[in-house]
């Protein structure tokens, strides 16, 4: 039997959550970014982020858009702080016409229109973290990506590969084959949600192309989220797209990519995130008198050892975990209930003992009420 982990994405959230609720507000105007003052046109770079500049929070570094098999978008994270990215999303969901978008995840029902569809709404998945001066790389297809730049993605979005993770799809675009960034013109929006608001909050924004074709305006749009009542919330004022930034789009072969580690000049109100942990969701705290010693072989593709180490007495288990929660195997704890060193063995299967699909995978050990995680990657 299956069951979702919940209780430990509240754990990783917990103490940062509680005091970010209290202090989200509406601090900068994402789409205000005076964008031609910190961008370049480059041969892409995927992994490679500038070496100066800091910001308060995620920024999208480098895309590329032509041709298909190139695509990718990169994030950088220019804090000093290593930031969970369980709540962070990315976006090019906008129709100016209805208008409909991104904005609406909150409330219930929400999808992209005609799936599968080339547009996308897809989050990090559970438990990415990323580290101070550290970058992630999202591709289209990690196959295409593979075959242009030589290396893989650390994501990706349509589902081609499976020894490479996947973005997790919250807009019912499935199955994932066609999601795309269009060349002409098109944006790119990294934002956050806390799962309980009626709206969300934007990370960063970039926008390339024809003036006004996708340009993000929200301005007194309103969402009902999924909490009890009715009432709605409304977004405060973007910046009107008369006086939006765009960039000149890429061409075949080539990226935009951000000249440092900061951004243009942005104007105070809007519906950026308020300062907080940088993206305003919460860096997981060390546990206390527990730890998970790094898996070998990893990633593996038969079977793998972890050592799971615990300073404190009392009932002991650990649990494999796939992407989306599911505790897909209990694994039994020599010598459960006593302090020190105990070996671990996972022969990559599931309770069942049917062998998982390859991908990432995390064992979870608890002990006395402490967690500690380590990531696993089965492969084919």
């Amino acid at each position: 039997m299956t069951s979702r982990f919940s209780s430990l994405a509240g754990w990783i959230l917990v103490a940062a959550c509680l005091a970010a609720r209290a202090r989200v507000a509406h601090a900068h105007d994402e789409t205000s970014e005076k964008l031609g003052l910190g961008w370049t046109i480059a041969s892409p770079s995927p992994g490679a982020i500038p070496s100066s500049g800091a910001a308060a929070h995620l920024l999208i570094s480098e895309f590329a858009i032509t041709p298909t098999a190139s695509e990718f978008i990169e994030v950088m994270n220019p804090t000093s702080e290593s930031v969970d990215l369980a709540r962070v999303y990315l976006s090019d969901d906008w129709n100016p016409a209805t208008p409909r978008g991104y904005y609406q995840l909150p409330a219930t029902g929400y999808a992209i229109p005609g799936s599968p569809a080339q547009d996308f709404t897809v989050r990090f998945p559970n438990f990415t973290t990323l580290v101070s001066r550290g970058a992630l790389v999202i591709a289209s297809n990690a196959d295409d990506f593979k075959n242009t730049y030589g290396q893989a993605p650390d994501f990706e979005i349509n589902s081609t590969d499976p020894n490479v993770p996947d973005m997790v799809d919250v807009s019912g675009n499935a199955p994932r084959q066609r999601a795309l960034l269009a060349n002409a013109g098109e944006f790119i929006m990294l934002f956050s949600w806390d799962g309980s608001s009626d709206l969300v909050c934007d990370i960063d924004y970039v926008q390339w192309g024809a003036t006004g074709e996708n340009g993000v305006v929200k301005t007194g749009l309103s969402v009902d989220g999924p909490d009890a009542g009715s009432s709605t919330s409304a977004y405060a004022a973007d910046t009107p797209l008369t006086n939006q930034v765009w960039l000149v789009a890429p061409t075949a072969g080539q990226s935009l990519a951000r000249i440092s580690r900061s951004e243009g000049p942005e104007t105070a109100g809007g519906n950026g995130c308020a300062a907080m942990t940088p993206t305003g969701v919460a860096v997981a705290p060390e546990p206390a008198g527990i730890a998970l010693t790094p898996a070998h072989p990893n990633p593996f593709t038969r079977g793998t050892q972890l050592g799971f180490t615990s300073t404190r007495a009392g009932p002991a288990r650990v649990g494999i975990y796939d992407l989306a929660g599911t505790r897909v195997r209990n694994l039994p704890v020599p010598g459960a209930g006593l302090p020190g060193r105990h070996d671990i063995a996972w022969d990559g299967c599931d309770d069942s003992g049917r062998p998982v699909r390859p991908g990432v995978y995390f064992a979870v050990a608890e002990v006395a009420g402490s967690r500690a995680v380590a990531r696993l990657v089965r492969l084919q």
